[in-house]
């Protein structure tokens, strides 16, 4: 998950936006905020829990408002086991698994100190050291959030927290913003510097990162902070203390920050739009792409006329984008497959061993696109032509179902339908007629502001202001109450649909609950 902090003026007042997993965060300080007069106590924070969670993940408590991201750093080693193992070196640990209907069954787990041995490949045994397997990586440190009264204090209780590691972006009434990892940190920067960090078994255990010392931005020089999935930071901070955990390809946090700059102030109404940015500007330098060597084939120029007037948006009706997007997947698996099994081998081959491209390969695969270098050419291709041509001919005829319909029919939005599920429809489809939201064609996608694909998507659109909650919306799919029987269930999920903010606060009481004369 990203973060880039840049800088509008310092000194400015004003809002914490936060969009969920797809999840891109961003907090705008607006020097015409005027006075911060309203404030709430812990017990009125109005935010966002999740189940089984005992902590706020996102809202505001009056004073400060914080949110969430996923970050996708490195938190774990590999210990590269010796082929022969000293004696005492391991430990077994024998897990008892209840079996029903049957006996128990004993799996015994070795384990190097703390780390078990879980993956055998050719021969080698790795044990996996991970953060989370340390009991001191957990607390409820987080709950103090509910009383931070700046963005210093809730910046504090972040990096004591014990949690998943996380971005948090924190906005406070005073015009303060920051960004910092949420989460334990291990001390040892060096060791997080490659993505898959190897450590021979006489590795020291890894003591914890001082608050102090974590990476941290405050107050930009331009009032902006965004998270959108992407790295947060280069350098020192960015490799050596978070690594890389498969970051996202940071074309969907280039556009939220030029869309930040494009406004010189904003209010809730004008940065909530943000959350439903259907612009592709990612995948309209692929378009034009395959439109030019699309344009020098008379066989394809159905193609080349679709891409012409294509909107330049992932629109529900759009099939130019869909066109698009399936030639983009194809032509990097296809690279993929070509430049990593001379290296990797028959694993390639299996769809269970496989190793999958990640989302920096587009730089490689794109940079060999439009340079053609001879030698990456994959041999089964006359030319790079014939490579993009062959990836459009693949999606055409699944986009046409083998040709029975025009590609023009094939609009974006059928295959990016909605599927919000319960959990209990996912075991026991029958139920889901009446546990499931109704499937919806749906604009947007991965690398821009809307995320929206069939089961990943914004679960959470919230705009608020610190001091100003009254002014605040928030809108989630599949409304707020997981009870099927209630009358609220799925109430709001239509508003999320079309895009309508609904208000943050509480409206008036319906229902209430007292005790029985």
């Amino acid at each position: 998950w990203m973060l880039q902090g840049s800088g509008v003026e310092a000194g400015f007042e004003r809002a914490l936006l936060r969009e969920r997993a797809g999840d891109a965060l961003y907090a705008w300080l607006d020097p015409a905020g005027g006075r911060w007069d309203a404030a709430l106590d812990g017990s009125q924070t109005p935010a966002v829990a999740l189940p089984g969670l005992p902590a706020i993940v996102v809202g505001s408590n009056g004073a400060v408002a914080w949110g969430f991201t996923n970050a996708y750093g490195q938190w774990f080693d590999w210990i590269k086991l010796p082929k022969e193992v000293a004696a005492g070196t391991l430990h077994q640990v024998d897990e008892r698994i209840e079996v029903k209907g049957g006996e128990a069954v004993t799996l015994a787990v070795q384990a190097l100190d703390s780390a078990p041995v879980v993956r055998q490949h050719d021969g080698q045994a790795y044990a996996l050291r991970w953060i989370a397997h340390q009991g001191e990586a957990f607390n409820l440190a987080l709950d103090g959030l509910l009383q931070a009264r700046s963005v210093e204090e809730a910046t504090a209780i972040a990096q004591r927290s014990g949690m998943p590691h996380q971005n948090i972006v924190i906005a406070d009434r005073s015009g303060h913003i920051a960004w910092t990892i949420a989460g334990k940190l291990w001390a040892e920067p060096a060791m997080a510097q490659r993505h898959a960090r190897f450590q021979p078994p006489d590795t020291p255990p890894h003591g914890w990162l001082a608050p102090a010392d974590y990476p941290r931005l405050a107050d930009p020089a331009n009032g902006q902070l965004w998270t959108a999935n992407n790295r947060q930071l280069g350098g020192a901070a960015g490799g050596a203390l978070i690594g890389d955990g498969g970051f996202d390809l940071g074309a969907r946090a280039q556009q939220i920050r030029d869309r930040l700059g494009e406004t010189p102030r904003f209010d809730e109404a004008r940065l909530g739009a943000l959350h439903h940015d259907d612009e592709a500007r990612f995948m309209q330098a692929w378009a034009r792409r395959i439109a030019t060597v699309a344009a020098r084939s008379p066989r394809h120029a159905p193609v080349a006329e679709l891409l012409a007037q294509w909107n330049g948006r992932a629109d529900a009706d759009q099939a130019g984008y869909r066109l698009a997007r399936a030639v983009r997947l194809k032509t990097l698996d296809q690279l993929w497959a070509a430049w990593s099994t001379p290296l990797l081998g028959p694993m390639q081959a299996d769809p269970k061993r496989r190793m999958p491209w990640r989302n920096m390969f587009e730089y490689p695969a794109t940079q060999a696109l439009d340079q053609r270098p001879a030698h990456l050419l994959p041999p089964a291709f006359a030319s790079w032509d014939a490579l993009l041509l062959a990836q459009v001919d693949a999606a055409v005829q699944e986009m046409t179902q083998d040709g029975r319909r025009p590609l023009a029919q094939a609009a974006w939005g059928e295959a990016n339908s909605s599927r919000i599920q319960h959990v209990l429809s996912r075991a026991v489809p029958v139920l889901a007629r009446w546990l499931d939201m109704p499937q919806r064609p749906q604009s947007g996608d991965a690398n821009l502001p809307h995320v929206a694909q069939p089961a990943f998507g914004q679960s959470q659109r919230l705009v608020v202001s610190p001091g100003h909650e009254e002014q605040a919306t928030l809108s989630m799919p599949g409304g707020q109450s997981g009870h099927p029987m209630s009358p609220y269930y799925g109430a709001g999920h239509e508003a999320w649909v079309a895009g309508r903010a609904t208000p943050l606060l509480a409206g008036p009481a319906q229902h209430r609950l007292g005790a029985t004369p």
